[in-house]
């Protein structure tokens, strides 16, 4: 079935059903060096058909697969931090806040990451006969938590990239 790539995915990474896909026109150059556009994971366009995963199924397994999308952000950036401190993306005058909000970060997704292996339990559990709807209930806290902080770090690089001339952030 579907169980296994859907766990993949909300570890962040890609499979056979569930790939990256590029998002055009944003581009977030403070996580990816080569200035790659950002991408989302999403459910492959042309789904075997020996799969019946109905409309409604897919609609949720690509909400539920955006967590892994933040989640694979958010650890760009939390490595990023802690691997090199003298990034020059990171602003100097801020280097004891990074560094504390990474360490934050990391313990939301320590949490996220414990809840997705105690879901993986559950569906060995039943052998795999896991109802979509139960991952959105295990994973609901993080399905708002996770896209916030994801959006926190987005705003505050955007102010970095708006600085005036003296280095200092625009409000």
């Amino acid at each position: 079935m579907y169980h296994h790539e859907l766990l993949l995915a909300l570890s962040g990474c890609s499979g056979d059903l569930i790939e990256k896909q590029s998002v055009p026109f944003r581009s977030r150059s403070y996580l990816f060096e080569d200035n790659k556009n950002d991408y989302i994971y999403q459910l492959v366009e042309h789904l075997p058909s020996t799969l019946n995963i109905s409309q409604a199924e897919q609609i949720l397994i690509n909400e539920l697969v955006l967590l892994g999308s933040h989640y694979s952000r958010l650890s760009t950036f939390i490595n990023m931090i802690y691997t090199n401190p003298q990034n020059p993306v990171i602003p100097q005058y801020h280097s004891l806040y990074y560094p504390v909000l990474a360490q934050g970060i990391e313990e939301v997704l320590s949490a996220y990451i414990d809840m997705v292996i105690h879901l993986e339990e559950e569906v060995v559990k039943v052998n795999f006969n896991f109802p979509l709807s139960k991952y959105k209930y295990y994973l609901r806290h993080f399905m708002l938590l996770l896209p916030a902080l994801d959006t926190l770090l987005d705003r505050l690089f955007e102010k970095r990239y708006r600085r005036n001339g003296n280095d200092s952030l625009i409000a």
